[in-house]
């Protein structure tokens, strides 16, 4: 299908982000899956790694991203690279809600909190 769209896709849950897929496997894309991000005000996704490189773009408000010992700040329209293997944060600390598209490749793990598992957004 060539066409997926947002209001027709899976909503997830990770703490206080909504996740939604986008572009994955179950909706037809094969090699590479895309998910909007919702984050509140005040909000992060906590410490985990991913075993591919993903890029996080913003499409709204500020998104902070804590990369191994590094710390940024991106605002609309800049991208974030997470490394695979290397332990990263992703929050908003505002007061206003921030929103992310995030691209990673078809078949990536995540570990959190010493559990590795597909992230079912990705799928």
């Amino acid at each position: 299908m060539p066409l997926a769209t947002l209001t027709g896709a899976p909503e997830f849950q990770l703490g206080s982000l909504r996740i939604r897929s986008l572009a994955v496997p179950s909706r037809g894309s094969v090699e590479l899956a895309t998910w909007f991000v919702d984050l509140p005000p005040n909000s992060s996704s906590g410490l985990h790694s991913v075993s591919r490189e993903q890029i996080v773009i913003v499409g709204a408000g500020q998104v902070w991203g804590t990369i191994g010992d590094k710390t940024v700040v991106a605002g609309v329209g800049d991208a974030i690279i997470l490394t695979a293997g290397v332990t990263v944060e992703l929050g908003n600390d505002s007061d206003s809600a921030a929103q992310a598209t995030v691209i990673s490749p078809v078949g990536f793990t995540a570990t959190a909190a010493g559990q590795t598992f597909a992230p079912p957004w990705s799928l």
